[in-house]
């Protein structure tokens, strides 16, 4: 599971960095965000 979770997140936050490096700060937020959010959910339905 975390495998998943951490290749979930890097995807992510690569995502974000290039969004940074071509001056879309507010698409990195939302990503950011989302990413986030997801994660979250991901890991509590593992749990159940």
């Amino acid at each position: 599971m975390y495998e998943k979770l951490y290749f979930f997140l890097f995807n992510r936050i690569t995502d974000a960095l290039i969004a940074l490096k071509d001056g879309r700060s507010l698409d990195a937020i939302r990503i950011l965000s989302s990413a986030q959010s997801e994660a979250e959910e991901k890991f509590i339905s593992s749990k159940t």
